[in-house]
């Protein structure tokens, strides 16, 4: 997500679709590739991070975070 702009760290819980996870997993694993051992060094916990901090980026998160109407709607239940 850093284009430039000064981030920060946030560890969170989120909620994904099992597909989605699953697609990082096989993606990140077919660019990785297996050791000789023939597992793969690769930690998917991190890609998982990585792509959801360039998609908030992408997607202008900054932007939605600031538009109190998007707090509406079970956001603190």
């Amino acid at each position: 997500m850093n284009s430039g702009k000064e981030t920060i760290t946030v560890r969170v819980n989120v909620e994904v679709a099992p597909e989605a996870l699953e697609a990082i997993v096989d993606a990140v694993r077919e660019m990785a590739g297996k050791d000789d051992r023939g597992r793969y060094q690769v930690d998917a916990a991190d890609a998982v991070g990585a792509l959801i901090s360039r998609f908030l980026g992408e997607k202008d998160f900054q932007a939605y975070a600031k538009d109190p109407e998007n707090y509406e709607g079970g956001v603190f239940e």
